[in-house]
């Protein structure tokens, strides 16, 4: 008999859904996220990595793919990233370095620097979340199986190229898995779409993957064209150099 109800009691418990987790303030994730990141990254003097990316640019006379392998230093107090390649290559073809270096300030001209302005401005997370504001509470959702938090962000002013910043972050450690963010250089032009994959190396969550997507427009001969315009990249080999 107290067999059976033991086993009717176990059956009842299951039956009866667990209590969802309760959703924490977006305000509350991002700040903790942040605080833990500057204090993984205080004692940090540089890092180094691998990157693996290519630029596709279609415009109105041919589709031109750029490739580049190389390895990027970063320091504390340096300014911007410095790239050594290790292997270059246009459109399937490796070429000298002088030849990508030219191809790559046609790309700068071409894409114009507001495009620039806005892509460094979406991928330098922590200096943009001072900038932010959620728009809404911290949703449940799932990247890969990952039980995640997403939140929506929003700029404070107008003034910011930023439409929208979409953070996702793991439900159980807090980790940052992804961000999306949407920017437009102009307003006549499509939206800039940046979406970033991270992992966690020593304590810090770093690009693992970046895809952007966006479009510009030129005019040649009392024409208006419009160019498409893509970047993926890999990052990997990650190391830290501290104090």
């Amino acid at each position: 008999m107290r067999r059976h109800a033991l086993h009717i009691a176990v059956l009842l418990a299951l039956a009866v859904p667990a209590r969802a987790q309760e959703a924490p303030r977006p305000e509350t994730l991002v700040r903790a996220w942040a605080a833990s990141q500057g204090a993984h990254a205080d004692e940090i003097e540089g890092v180094t990595l691998r990157e693996h990316s290519e630029w596709t640019i279609d415009g109105p006379f041919r589709l031109r793919r750029t490739r580049l392998v190389a390895d990027v230093h970063g320091e504390r107090d340096g300014e911007g990233w410095a790239r050594d390649p290790v292997e270059v290559a246009i459109d399937g073809r490796p070429v000298p370095l002088e030849r990508w270096q030219q191809w790559e300030r046609q790309r700068r001209q071409l894409l114009g620097p507001r495009t620039e302005e806005a892509a460094r401005t979406v991928i330098l997370l922590h200096d943009m979340l001072e900038h932010l504001v959620p728009a809404g509470g911290a949703v449940p959702d799932a990247l890969d199986g990952v039980p995640a938090w997403r939140v929506e962000l929003v700029a404070r002013t107008a003034r910011e190229p930023l439409d929208r910043y979409t953070l996702w972050f793991d439900r159980q450690r807090g980790h940052l898995l992804r961000s999306r963010a949407v920017a437009r250089p102009r307003r006549s032009e499509r939206p800039l779409v940046v979406v970033t994959e991270y992992a966690r190396v020593e304590g810090l969550d770093v690009p693992r993957r970046r895809r952007l997507e966006g479009s510009t427009q030129m005019k040649r001969r009392l024409r208006t064209y419009t160019v498409l315009y893509s970047y993926q990249a890999r990052y990997d080999d990650y190391r830290f150099f501290r104090r």
